[in-house]
């Protein structure tokens, strides 16, 4: 190298003191030795013997073309070498290391007192003193035993630097392989604990390496074992393997055969190293895979699509060729098989690869009386580095044999299968391309059960016949049902497309009562017509729309959803798209806590366009809403939704109240109107009060005296001010309608009414507590209810009223109430009471 070296030496020529500062660069030893710079710095006595510090760091030493990173290092010289300070880093890897050296002719021994080899936060110590030795370019060890708080590594042997030879052994001794290797938070870090030997001898660009290992309790890539033990040996240009046994429970598979890299060792490891594939040409393989009754579920860990994976698999496979285009062949059995809910009692397997083809001599799935047989040929890249992917421009020949198969296989193949069932006969024979399959033969499905993903309707009772025409599928029958009313029929289509996974389809689909719902902002019973066809969402990804090809009739809905919070967001996508328009007669309700209304008398259209949930339409609504534990009856009103971004639509109402007065009930009107999200509220009477007054009658003025207006509060028209021990009056409404919900759910009625009433605080018995109605749709078009007051001491009055829809626009709606003991309908003895008839003319106008 070059370098250039300055100092002083003052005093007596026996024992002169001295001081020197020298810089070589692009340094060469005549042992191999080599680096880009060294720097001494030292001081001291030359005396004999000398007595001198010196300070030396080290940038880039290499032994040969073998890099060993910087050295920085503190030595004490005297009639030996003191090692105050020695560091050596090499990436996240450090070496440091106490002791001193004595040179005897041409060598040099070395003791080291301490030695710590650091590799990211993993620390390693020596047990004992090491004993090493350097003459000419001989590095001799003889012993180095380093141990952490669970193993223990001891090493020994000699490397010839200049000549790059290398003789070395270690022993391995309860060794935890997260201390040892990859990154120890990383789930996919090797775990388990070693013991074992590992021998290295010969050329280090390519030596003959043997290795023995045992591993108790392995994980590699997350995939857990029982034991692991590896035999192996490396002569140059070929990889020995007697065995690789991985044991699970009462299962094992076996690696054993042979590798011949057809490079160096060295060649071999910097190729992986900087992920160059082109060596998997060169590399021959000679190996047979076996596996006795191997845990499938033990693969689960290796990638999510092998989450659903169980069974037993026992086989042997051969795999012979190169690393770049292996040759493959053998026979599988699995027992109590299991794969994304596709459960088969057995499975055999026996075929091959090569050529960039899987070969299927014969694949049978069997499960009770149920059998399916696959043979033919797939194009598929199986290489090392090939990804696993199918080619959609080479041949394919498959043929499907299914005898009352598990149609849950479906689930393996859809993704929007969320789940599936059902005996499904095939026969069917695929030839052509992946990208162009041509299809013939026939499939029929009995029994069937399929949910879609992202979905809560389940079709039952599904059965399904097509034939296969080339290209095209045709659908000639579709039947289902669906829950516990609703029937679904069609018929469809589907082929093959270029640069489509799922291809074109088209299905014609009619439903009668079959209920839709997310089960928690809307549930929707309906008949009617729909087209399902494949398109592409914003995202230009593969799904589906479902478009109603006339209005689809609504024969009972629910919605939940919060309207006071408009979704202005992009909603969670769902699976698919939609744009149905629903004819709403009647019987859509709306309902949270505070509101029970229905909507009726319009059109609405459902959409999603792959950005957010959309409603359109106008609706009547008539029904109640309480505030304050007040029920406000609707008189009139109408929602419209008519934003395009959002779910927020302007409200138009009119309601009224009645609380009891001192000689009749008091009403209070209330209007809504603007957005839901901005609702504004204005109440009215027909005294003309104001609306702080209203709202505080409304209120406080319930139960209390207190703040009352006085001259209000005597007239005969005025609410009356009610006493305070009816303070848990907007409690027991609370309860009493919540009650009302709960009731609902019964079976055969359809409605129920279930109030609260007030009384006066001078005679609370005097006004009616309660009433109790039940309602029952008998057809779409005929509704009849039964109600009943209570009072607290007996029975008020009771009513039975009907209501028929005789055209679109006109309803007739007839009643007859029976007063009872006390009723404030009649004025009239107990004994004389008569039922009174009500009639009711409703027309609809639309403008």
């Amino acid at each position: 190298g070059q370098g250039r070296v300055q100092g002083s030496i003052r005093g007596r020529s026996s024992a002169p003191d001295y001081q020197v500062q020298g810089l070589i660069t692009a340094g060469r030893l005549s042992n191999g030795m080599a680096f880009d710079s060294l720097r001494v710095s030292s001081r001291g006595r030359l005396s004999s013997p000398p007595s001198a510090v010196a300070d030396v760091a080290v940038v880039r030493l290499r032994a040969g073309e073998r890099p060993l990173g910087n050295v920085v290092s503190t030595l004490t010289l005297t009639d030996h070498v003191s090692i105050d300070r020695f560091r050596e880093s090499l990436g996240d890897t450090t070496l440091t290391l106490r002791g001193y050296v004595r040179f005897r002719g041409k060598a040099a021994e070395a003791t080291l007192d301490s030695v710590m080899l650091a590799v990211g936060r993993r620390e390693w110590k020596n047990v004992a003193p090491v004993q090493a030795t350097l003459e000419g370019d001989r590095l001799s060890v003889a012993r180095l035993s380093l141990a952490t708080d669970t193993g223990r590594i001891d090493a020994g042997g000699d490397i010839r630097i200049e000549k790059g030879l290398v003789n070395a052994r270690a022993s391995l001794q309860g060794v935890d392989l997260a201390r040892l290797a990859g990154k120890p938070d990383s789930p996919d870090a090797p775990r388990g604990i070693a013991d074992g030997d590992i021998l290295l001898s010969g050329p280090l660009a390519d030596p003959d390496l043997e290795m023995n290992l045992r591993i108790a309790h392995p994980r590699i890539s997350g995939v857990e074992g029982d034991t692991l033990a590896v035999a192996m040996r490396y002569v140059p240009v070929q990889l020995s393997i007697p065995g690789i046994r991985w044991v699970k429970g009462s299962g094992s598979a076996t690696v054993a055969g042979t590798v011949r890299p057809g490079i160096t060792f060295q060649e071999w490891m910097r190729a992986l190293g900087r992920g160059d594939h082109a060596w998997t040409s060169r590399v021959e393989l000679a190996l047979e895979v076996s596996a006795d009754r191997f845990d499938l579920a033990t693969l689960g860990a290796l990638d999510t699509t092998f989450s659903s994976l169980r069974g037993f698999a026992t086989g042997k496979i051969r795999v012979t060729g190169t690393a770049a285009a292996p040759v493959l062949g053998g026979n599988l059995e699995a027992t109590r098989f299991a794969f994304h809910g596709v459960e088969s009692d057995a499975v055999q397997l026996a075929g091959g690869y090569k050529d960039r083809k899987v070969a299927l001599d014969r694949l049978d799935f069997t499960k009770g009386s149920a059998t399916s047989h696959v043979e033919g040929f797939v194009p598929i890249d199986l290489s090392l580095y090939g990804g696993h992917r199918l080619i959609r421009e080479d041949p394919i020949s498959l043929k499907l044999r299914m005898t009352d198969g598990d149609f849950g296989v479906a689930a393996l193949f859809v993704p929007d299968f969320a789940s599936s069932a059902g005996k499904l006969n095939v026969t069917a024979d695929l030839h052509g391309t992946p990208a162009r399959p041509i299809l013939s033969g026939a499939l029929r499905l009995v029994d069937g059960v399929l949910r879609v993903a992202g979905r809560d309707e389940v079709l039952e009772g599904l059965e399904v016949e097509a034939s296969f025409d080339q290209h095209r599928v045709n659908v000639t029958r579709i039947v289902a049902r669906e829950g516990r009313r609703g029937k679904l029929t069609g018929t469809g289509w589907w082929e093959a497309a270029e640069g489509k996974h799922y291809g074109n389809y088209e299905f014609r689909l009619h439903g009668t009562e079959f209920t839709a719902t997310d089960r928690e902002t809307y549930v929707f019973r309906f008949t009617g017509d729909f087209l399902v066809k494949d398109v592409l969402n914003p995202s230009g990804e593969e799904t589906y729309r479902i478009t109603s090809v006339a209005p689809v009739s609504l024969v009972r809905g629910e919605l939940t959803l919060d309207l006071s919070q408009p979704r202005e967001d992009a909603d969670t996508p769902v699976p698919f798209l939609y744009d149905i328009v629903v004819d709403v007669q009647r019987n859509l309700w709306y309902r949270n806590l505070d509101t029970e209304v229905e909507l009726m008398n319009g059109q609405i259209t459902l959409r999603n366009e792959g950005y957010r949930d959309l409603i359109l339409g106008t609706l009547e609504v008539k029904g109640k809403y309480y505030i304050y534990s007040n029920e406000f009856r609707i008189t009139s009103g109408t929602i419209s939704f008519t934003s395009l971004d959002r779910i927020d639509p302007d409200i138009s109402i009119e309601a009224q109240t009645a609380l009891p007065g001192q000689k009749a009930d008091y009403p209070i009107y209330q209007t809504l109107s603007g957005r839901s999200s901005q609702l504004k509220v204005h109440l009215h009477d027909d005294a003309g009060n104001n609306e702080s007054y209203l709202w505080k009658v409304l209120t406080i003025g319930q139960f209390t005296t207190a703040g009352a207006d006085p001259g209000l509060a005597q007239t005969t028209t005025g609410p009356a001010p009610l006493a305070s021990s009816d303070a848990t009056l907007p409690m027991r409404n609370y309860l009493f309608r919540n009650a009302e919900r709960w009731l609902a759910d019964v079976g055969f009625i359809d409605t129920i009414d279930l109030k609260s009433g007030t009384a006066s605080g001078t005679s609370p018995s005097a006004g009616t507590i309660g009433l109790l109605g039940i309602g029952k749709y008998v057809t779409p078009e005929l509704y009849v209810k039964y109600s009943r007051n209570f009072s607290g001491t007996a029975e008020q009055a009771q009513s039975v009223s009907a209501e028929y829809r005789v055209t679109r626009h006109l309803l007739l709606r007839g009643e007859q109430v029976r007063p009872g003991p006390g009723s404030q309908l009649s004025t009239q003895t107990n004994s004389s009471l008569k039922p009174e008839y009500n009639l009711d003319l409703k027309v609809r106008l639309e403008y």
